[in-house]
């Protein structure tokens, strides 16, 4: 699965948020800016990562960069909040289909074909 859909599946999770640290994809810029504070209203507000001086609130339809380190700890992050549960950890599992991986809580898990696809899997899957 393309990082733009998980991306776009990560968004519409109940329990979907920016977290100051994330990456964001502006697609009317083609640029990332790291996100460095979240408005009350849940608008990040972020800065070019090489600059990280001039901070300005992102486009609405900004995109979670997935292949960025700090997203995915931002992300797994929200899953364990997600699920309540601080000892949720995502781990490969050649079970199901080869170089997989899950995400396990109690007796429900989450599966994806890399760690991100699992985790994004898992907060879709969070009550």
């Amino acid at each position: 699965m393309t990082d733009l859909v998980l991306s776009w599946r990560l968004k519409a999770c109940k329990h979907w948020r920016w977290v100051p640290g994330m990456l964001a994809w502006c697609e009317d810029d083609t640029v990332t800016h790291r996100v460095t504070r979240v408005s009350q209203s849940g608008y990040p507000f972020g800065c070019l990562p090489d600059e990280g001086v001039r901070v300005w609130e992102l486009s609405a339809d900004s995109l979670p960069d997935l292949n960025d380190p700090a997203t995915l700890g931002c992300l797994l992050e929200l899953v364990r909040q997600a699920w309540d549960d601080p000892d949720i950890t995502p781990r490969r599992y050649a079970g199901l289909r080869p170089n997989s991986w899950i995400v396990h809580h109690g007796s429900r898990c989450a599966v994806g074909d890399s760690e991100r696809e699992a985790l994004v899997a898992a907060l879709e899957a969070a009550p």
